[in-house]
């Protein structure tokens, strides 16, 4: 009715010119012969099978063993031990009537099964875990160690205060892809080896800080300037007694651009500690020097903030009188030159007023 080799159908030959089956020794394979049982009325008529099978080697034609099988059986198994030697097995299944102790009909009716049997490749060598390191120490690995496949999570160091910027993470280790280089906190699938990798940090800093010491009158509001040296995504001018954000811009500023930050009015008389705040395109905040802006009852002589760009030769003085709101220039003043005046007139005169004389030469 069928053969079967570890459950599958296969076939079977009728002579020893039919083809093989392949499989290796690395585990238990069985065979089995199925076949329908005798009709009642050839059982009636005193009819039986006469059933054997025999075992046979590759460089051999002797019958190396004979399973006898029992007259009413319908299948018979053979199992192919793990770690049989590397041959061909031969099984023959004779299946003949008999009649009494008369064999009926012809001589002998095979069936043929032919089994080449190889050596199991070697087994590969159990996995073990390899080191996860980062050579400067600015970054740590989670594990720090880990099999092949397994997920390994880095994480860069905060080294803000130093003014340090994360910028990516580095390795040369064939087989590690990072799920994003640019991220202070990244993941990657372990190869099967060692693993070094670095986060990679540029120095940044403000170019420009923020003027020190700021006079402003009282319910009125100013400005400040800074220049950063990297881009960023956004300023936030913080009360440094409060840890709150007095005002802020999100709109994206490219590294050394000079940029205003707008100081809100104040109705109390005194002084008040700010501080700038960016933040880079990947996350990191970055603070500027602290300073003071003081509201007075009457403004004092108004502030003068200016830059001179420094291959600029110039020597001059400027005069700023507040009850005129305006400004003069004894001598042209080169491009570059920065002045402030407060944010709002008043009608009053004050007859303040500030010469300031400024130069530098060559």
């Amino acid at each position: 009715e069928s053969v079967t080799l570890d459950g599958k159908k296969i076939n079977y030959a009728k002579d020893w010119k039919g083809t093989v089956e392949r499989m290796d020794n690395s585990k238990d394979h069985t065979l089995k012969f199925t076949w329908k049982p005798l009709a009642q009325e050839l059982k009636d008529a005193g009819y039986s099978y006469r059933t054997k099978c025999e075992h046979y080697i590759s460089g051999s034609s002797a019958v190396q063993q004979t399973d006898t099988i029992a007259a009413g059986a319908t299948s018979h198994t053979i199992t192919i031990e793990k770690g049989a030697d590397p041959k061909v097995y031969s099984f023959d299944l004779h299946l003949n009537l008999k009649k009494g102790d008369n064999n009926i009909g012809i001589f002998s009716n095979e069936h043929i099964v032919k089994l080449v049997v190889s050596e199991a490749p070697p087994a590969p060598p159990a996995p073990v875990a390899h080191s996860i390191t980062v050579p400067n120490g600015r970054g740590t690995a989670n594990p720090t160690s880990a099999m092949a496949g397994e997920t390994v999570t880095v994480t860069a160091k905060d080294d803000t205060a130093n003014n340090m910027m994360f910028t990516q993470w580095y390795t040369d280790t064939p087989g590690v892809t990072f799920a994003n280089a640019t991220q202070q906190e990244t993941t990657f699938v372990m190869p099967d080896c060692d693993v070094k990798v670095n986060p990679g940090f540029q120095q940044v800093s403000f170019t420009k800080q923020p003027v020190p010491q700021i006079s402003l009158e009282k319910g009125y509001g100013g400005k400040t300037s800074f220049v950063f040296s990297w881009d960023i995504s956004k300023w936030e001018l913080v009360d440094t007694a409060t840890n709150q954000t007095v005002s802020s811009d999100n709109t994206p500023v490219k590294a050394g651009k000079l940029t205003d930050v707008t100081i809100p009015a104040n109705t109390d008389l005194g002084s008040k500690t700010y501080r700038i705040v960016v933040t880079t395109a990947n996350g990191e905040q970055f603070k500027s020097n602290d300073f003071i802006v003081t509201w007075f009852e009457t403004m004092p002589a108004p502030l003068v903030e200016f830059s001179i760009p420094s291959d600029t030769k110039f020597i001059g003085e400027m005069t700023v009188n507040t009850y005129q709101r305006k400004v003069q220039r004894r001598r042209p003043a080169p491009e570059g030159l920065h002045y402030g005046l407060p944010d709002k007139e008043k009608e009053e005169e004050r007859g303040r007023g500030a010469a300031i004389l400024c130069g530098r030469k060559p």
